[in-house]
């Protein structure tokens, strides 16, 4: 996962397509954007290393967003 960057940007679009088909299982998207701009409801990964289904819910406020910024002293 630590280049996963550069391995995207050198996959073709076919290739990320296929490889974004492998990791996602489904997204849900509201009818139409709630007022705070919101409107992806939920995305289930697919992801063969977790024995359990993954849900990343961004409506139920059942999960915290953090926001980090990490700076290396010269």
């Amino acid at each position: 996962m630590i280049y996963f960057d550069k391995l995207y940007f050198a996959m073709n679009d076919v290739e990320r397509r296929q490889l974004i088909e492998a990791l996602i299982a489904e997204i849900q998207i509201y009818e139409e954007r709630k007022p705070n701009g919101q409107w992806l409801k939920s995305i289930w990964f697919k992801l063969p290393i977790i024995e359990n289904d993954l849900s990343i819910g961004l409506d139920n406020g059942e999960h915290v967003e953090s926001i980090v910024l990490l700076s290396k002293l010269k």
